[in-house]
């Protein structure tokens, strides 16, 4: 990446506004509980990178072809160090151009970090991903408020950050499958963190298939459905190849089959290409409601989720009419949502569910509004014999027809004064015969009025002797010269995301 130096320097210290306002921000969204947030998700444009907090460490991501140049990553580690109150040797620099593997600097990193009061463990350089996905923050609360008493299934469950929250939210069992044997322990570690262990909170390392075939085939049945697969896999111990935008729907007919009728299933997935269609559930798409704080909406890769429930399932929110009324304008009134979409199972508003009236349509007995049928005046009609209004009949003044004997009105009928026309002999109104004051005419005496002939003040010109008027023969006060505010004193303006509407809609209630 080229970077022009004169540009350096305000670039970075927009950089560090952006990262100290966002930190202070997140800080007060998400909890005093919660260490771990994103400050920084490629704002500008001229640094496409990531910063997350991870406790008293730092990850930086670079996500340019060319990466920084040695000057500018000096800058930026810099400019975390100060603006994040963190070691400069706390903070970790990756790079994950979208060509080839991700690079990594530094020695492995591994730390304790807490969201919402529950600890999880973290690798910030061996893996791709550190094992806890910051986006699904909001996801993760939305599973705990609703797991009180259910059974949950966490399909490719990873470090199993689902299964601690579903275990803290009061589920009776907790059952965690992933293919990896090191995310598997890794996901016994995070349940054992926070005080969870025993046959209620299973940990097994399975093909996720496998165990779906199976639960079929012994009739179980799970209340909640985690089902946040890959985008693509293909690992040697699976005798198939996963693409989550082929294979997708036919999960969604598997999981139905072990989905209990007052449960739900929760889908997840950051491809950017996928695309919703009906399932045969009741979908609702939930990516506005829990978008974390600190990610940008519409970013490439952004996480995106839906809620599918049965038809038999009346799923809470614990929200006030008023407020999800307001809420669902917000996100189903866009133009990807604007009437019936094609990713929602909802079904069109008809007039029959309606208490306006209507016009007459197909499926309907109700015969059509006929002018005949009202009292309103019309005109003439083919179906009708009441003659059309004309001017005969009328007491309004009319002009010259073809159907009249009435001759046209002319100028020379009126008492108007007129102008010279081809047929009147009455000569055009001249100036000279007006008494008002005129400027100079070719066919007149009278010399052209002159700045010299008048009182008023003037400027400075050509044929004159007297000066041009200038500040300092004045007694005004000179303008001061505007103050410049110094840089970075100026304030951000607040994004979207913030403020009131940035409040957790299943607390809501409760402020």
């Amino acid at each position: 990446m080229i970077i022009i130096p004169l540009f350096m320097d305000y670039l970075i210290k927009d950089f560090g506004k952006l990262l100290k306002k966002n930190h202070l921000d997140n800080r007060h969204l998400l909890g005093t509980d919660t260490d771990c947030m994103r400050v920084y998700d490629r704002n500008q444009e001229r640094l496409p990178i990531t910063v997350d907090v991870y406790g008293r460490y730092a990850v930086v991501t670079d996500y340019s072809e060319e990466g920084l140049s040695s000057d500018l990553k000096e800058s930026v580690l810099e400019s975390c160090s100060s603006n994040l109150y963190l070691d400069k040797q706390n903070i970790v620099y990756k790079r994950r151009p979208k060509s080839g593997a991700m690079v990594e600097e530094g020695t492995a990193v591994t730390t304790e970090v807490a969201e919402d009061g529950l600890l999880f463990e973290v690798n910030l350089t061996c893996y791709a991903d550190t094992g806890l996905f910051l986006d699904q923050a909001l996801a993760r609360r939305f599973i705990r408020e609703q797991s009180a008493g259910k059974t949950v299934l966490n399909l490719f469950s990873y470090t199993g950050s689902f299964s601690v929250y579903a275990a803290a939210g009061g589920a009776d069992s907790v059952t965690s499958v992933d293919l990896s044997a090191t995310y598997t322990a890794w996901a016994e570690t995070n349940l054992q963190k926070n005080g969870f262990s025993g046959t209620n909170y299973q940990c097994i390392c399975s093909d996720a298939l496998a165990f779906v075939n199976e639960a079929i085939s012994a009739n179980r049945h799970y209340s909640i459905i985690i089902f946040d697969p890959p985008s693509f896999s293909n690992s040697h111990k699976m005798d198939y190849v996963f693409d989550v935008g082929r294979d997708w729907k036919k999960w969604i007919d598997l999981l139905q089959k072990i989905l209990t009728k007052d449960g739900f299933i929760f889908f997840s997935t950051n491809l950017s290409s996928f695309r919703m269609e009906s399932t045969g559930l009741r979908t609702a798409e939930m990516t506005y409601y829990f978008r974390a704080p600190g990610f940008k909406k519409g970013t490439r890769g952004s996480v995106r989720s839906w809620i599918m429930a049965k038809e038999e399932n009346t799923l809470s929110l614990n929200w006030s009419d008023e407020k999800k009324e307001r809420r669902e304008k917000r996100t189903f009134g866009r133009n990807e949502y604007k009437g019936r979409s094609d990713r929602s199972d909802r079904p069109a508003r008809r007039f029959e569910d309606s208490d306006r009236p209507r016009r007459r349509n197909e499926d309907s007995d109700r015969p059509a509004r006929r002018f005949e049928d009202s009292d309103r005046p019309r005109r003439r009609y083919g179906d009708n014999d009441r003659p059309a209004r004309r001017f005969e009949d009328s007491d309004r003044p009319r002009r010259r027809y073809e159907d009249s004997d009435r001759p046209a009105r002319r100028y020379e009928d009126s008492d108007r004064p007129r102008r010279h026309y081809g047929d009147n002999d009455r000569p055009a109104r001249r100036f000279e015969d007006s008494d008002r004051p005129r400027r100079r005419y070719e066919d007149s005496d009278r010399p052209a009025r002159r700045f010299e002939d008048s009182d008023r003040p003037r400027r400075h010109y050509e044929d004159s002797d007297r000066p041009a008027r200038r500040f300092e023969d004045s007694d005004r006060r000179p303008r001061e010269p505007k103050k410049q505010k110094p840089y970075g004193y100026d304030s951000f303006r607040p994004a979207r995301n913030r403020g009131d509407d940035s409040k957790f809609f299943w607390n809501e209630d409760e402020n």
